[in-house]
């Protein structure tokens, strides 16, 4: 064991993990006095090819995201050649370890596991972060005073987005990992990590795996090959609804799946509302007297025959907080005040602040009125006196009871409105949406930006044809073309019809909206050869990219409340004019733009020409694929472009011979290096 505190400053205490790569420990921070948990690379592993790399890798990564629901960065150093990266201090379980105890989950109980989940993953790949290694013991329950927080784990074979330094690595959990993270590890984007979700929710729901197998390649034949049993038959009542779900979220083919975290989270979320409409609605009374449960099932015992209500019980606030996280679709609690170890006007504190949808009746005497009062001051939603009058009960559990439903719907809308940051992006829902309810507008900004329009080329509706065929045809391109964009941290502010105004505001931008512009094109290409040449993906992506400084902000009338925000400058104009000249498959950029990311992409002249009256005639260049140029490469104008990351077809895929059983341990991470195509 180390001694000497590592740089002077964490002394290491106990070790609480041992991984492939390092050991965790809890330590002393002798400088600020507090406990911080520490990665330490293994001794064994320093002289492993890359390894300081990708263990320095993990700790960017981790500091990247800087999310409530991602474990926290403190610092980062090396002792005595070891390096190591201090983060915080976790009290708490894994959810490997919940589902251990209670193998199988409500799907109420999962929401706030989903919701937080889905917000430490959009965080990681709008920062263009794979996670790679999704699954339980990965998703780490934090004890926040008596709630929970998830914080997402071990970013360690992680990337910075799919395709860079990865092509020949395989990496993940074999049961969490879906088919593209064996066949072609170089291309698996964000929609591997739904995946893994995908499976993680599985298990939870039915306290199996969907494809579990005695060995390394029969599960692979399963992964690949066979579909999961549908959840509803290991466990009937979950229903036709979640099996739809699944059929999603375990689709093989990643353009088959959600496309993002926050939809596939509110996906679950509307399933689970729409089954709360039928159910029977669960009340917690809190009291400390031991006959109010007997009297109470007693005197409800008509509504808990019909299946109106269901109760539970606790004697004490400790208890209800309990009984609130062991059944999350508690809306109404009813609470005595005067209670030991946690009395009723604490409890109704903590309800407020970690689950705002309850509501909580309060149950005094007439004479308590301070008390009272402060319950009220606290959020009570109503009062009842003792000793209970019954009929009052009754009357003030219905009303409250249609007001927790009326609540719910309304956040269920509130989900599905954040479903349109996967088609609009941030600009619009983050920033307009505000100002619309306030009738103003948002603060004008200057920023820096790299901007696009991108084009169905030759796409233009015939006279008489449908208005469901013109509908369908752009959504079905639409919706091979949006996750290639967004996975790389782009955001697409306007459709206009057959053209996306695409922006990416993050670091690198011009570099990583390029890179998102031929992923399209390619996705597009791949699409049309998979379908033919006769199908809705006949139609070639063109555009023209631009970059530069940009100013951002609502424009309109504001006594008319017609506010839009807006994207306007010189690269927006720019690149919409490149974007109108632009030929089949052609990505043109201005011969100044394409100079900043020569070295990263290949590309060729195509030409000069005047795009404005009022502005010299620009050098145009075609953008053609990531990676520079081969010396003497032919010019490939107008032609689609087949990036250096093509796909494989699923006939390449061949399994590695053999590997270790996956049943012993189906959370051991797998790191292989690829000696052949998978």
């Amino acid at each position: 064991m180390i001694r000497e505190a590592l740089g002077g400053r964490y002394q290491l205490d106990i070790e609480i993990a041992d991984g492939g790569m390092g050991t965790i420990w809890v330590a002393t921070d002798l400088q600020l006095k507090r406990r911080v948990a520490v990665k330490l690379m293994k001794p064994e592993r320093l002289n492993a090819p890359g390894a300081d790399a990708l263990f320095l890798q993990e700790a960017q990564i981790v500091a990247r995201l800087q999310h409530p629901n991602v474990v926290q960065i403190f610092d980062f150093g090396i002792h005595e050649d070891a390096p190591y990266f201090v983060m915080e201090l976790l009290q708490g379980e894994d959810f490997s370890a919940r589902l251990r105890k209670q193998p199988r989950r409500h799907p109420a109980a999962l929401l706030p596991i989903v919701a937080q989940t889905a917000r430490a993953l959009t965080a990681a790949h709008n920062a263009g972060i794979v996670h790679r290694d999704l699954k339980p013991s990965n998703i780490f329950l934090r004890d926040a005073g008596g709630d929970e927080m998830v914080k997402l784990l071990d970013f360690g074979v992680s990337v910075l987005r799919a395709g860079k330094g990865s092509s020949d690595v395989i990496a993940g959990t074999p049961g969490y990992m879906g088919p593209e993270q064996f066949r072609s590890p170089k291309t698996a984007d964000h929609r591997s990590d739904l995946w893994s979700f995908g499976v993680i929710l599985y298990r939870a729901l039915t306290g199996d795996m969907p494809f579990r197998a005695p060995q390394y390649v029969a599960l692979l034949e399963k992964i690949f090959l066979r579909p999961h049993s549908p959840p509803s038959q290991v466990v009937p009542e979950l229903g036709p609804e979640v099996d739809r779900f699944f059929e999603r979220a375990l689709a093989k083919d990643p353009g088959a799946r959600f496309q993002s975290a926050t939809e596939m989270a509110a996906a679950f979320a509307a399933i689970v509302e729409r089954q709360s409409e039928k159910r029977t609605e669960r009340l917690l009374f809190v009291d400390d007297e031991p006959d109010v449960a007997v009297l109470l099932k007693h005197r409800l015992r008509p509504h808990l025959r019909n299946g109106t209500y269901e109760l539970a019980f606790a004697a004490n606030g400790v208890e209800a907080l309990e009984q609130l996280r062991r059944y999350p679709d508690i809306g109404v609690v009813v609470t005595d005040i005067n209670m030991p170890e946690m009395d009723g006007l604490t409890l109704l504190e903590r309800i407020g602040e970690a689950h705002p949808l309850v509501k909580v009746i309060v149950l005094s005497a007439y004479s308590d009125m301070p008390n009272l009062r402060t319950a009220m001051n606290r959020g009570a939603f109503d009062f009842l006196v003792k000793p209970i009058d019954f009929t009052d009960l009754e009357a003030t559990l219905q009303k409250t009871v249609r007001h927790v439903q009326a609540l719910r719907k309304t956040v269920r809308s509130t989900e599905e409105n954040s479903l349109l940051k996967v088609f609009v992006g941030g600009g619009i829902v983050d920033r307009l949406l505000p100002a619309l309810r306030s009738v103003g507008a948002t603060p004008s900004e200057e920023i820096s930006a790299a901007v696009a329009f991108l084009s169905l080329h030759g796409f233009v509706p015939a006279p008489g044809d449908p208005p469901n065929v013109v509908t369908h045809t752009l959504n079905a391109n639409f919706e091979v073309i949006l996750p290639e964009l967004l996975s790389r941290g782009a955001s697409v502010e306007r459709i206009m019809g057959n053209t996306l105004f695409v922006i990416h505001r993050g670091q690198d931008c011009i570099e990583e909206l390029a890179a998102a512009c031929v992923a399209a094109r390619h996705k597009l290409w791949w699409a049309a050869h998979r379908a033919g040449g006769d199908s809705h993906f006949k139609y070639s992506l063109c555009g023209g990219i631009s970059a530069g400084l940009v100013v951002a902000g609502s424009i309109g009338s504001r006594p008319l409340q017609r506010m839009d925000y807006v994207i306007l400058g010189r690269p927006v104009e720019q690149a919409a004019a490149l974007n109108a000249v632009a030929g089949p498959s052609q990505l043109l950029l201005s011969e100044e733009t394409f100079r900043v990311i020569a070295g990263l992409f290949s590309g060729e002249q195509a030409g000069e020409r005047q795009l404005s009256p009022t502005h010299d005639s620009v050098r145009m260049y075609n953008l053609l694929q990531e990676g520079a140029a081969d010396e003497g490469e032919p010019s490939r104008s107008g032609a689609r472009v087949l990036p250096v990351d093509a796909e494989r077809s699923e006939s390449e895929a061949h399994p590695p011979a053999s590997h270790d059983s996956t049943e012993a341990d189906p959370e051991r991470t797998l790191l292989l290096h690829r000696k052949r195509p998978v």
